[in-house]
């Protein structure tokens, strides 16, 4: 075996032993995580929404400043049919300034 070969295999042995984790604290951070999301009332989520819910609850701003607004525009301008919110029919043409002028608070 060359010595070059050598050195190509402890590099590579290095830098998987460099992204190994420490503790175990980041898995259970995850199990404890999935056991607050997926309880008795959501027994039956299917494994994508259960990762799209884990990822945006590991991941995602404290929910006090969250701002939801910004996702809701992009679901709701994205339609090509109309969207009924609140019982009322909104059409993908109005403009987002247009609905935020006429909502009543």
């Amino acid at each position: 075996m060359s010595n070059g070969y050598k050195f190509l295999a402890l590099l590579k042995l290095l830098r998987v032993a460099s992204v190994l984790p420490v503790s175990t604290a980041s898995c259970e951070r995850g199990c404890s995580q999935m056991n607050l999301v997926k309880n008795k009332f959501r027994s039956s989520l299917e494994t994508e929404s259960l990762d799209e819910l884990m990822m945006v609850n590991l991941n995602g701003p404290p929910l006090p400043q969250f701002i939801p607004s910004k996702g809701i525009d992009k679901w709701y301008f994205s339609a090509k049919t109309t969207r009924h919110v609140q019982g009322h029919k909104r059409y993908a043409s109005d403009s987002a300034f247009s609905i935020r002028r006429n909502r009543t608070v």
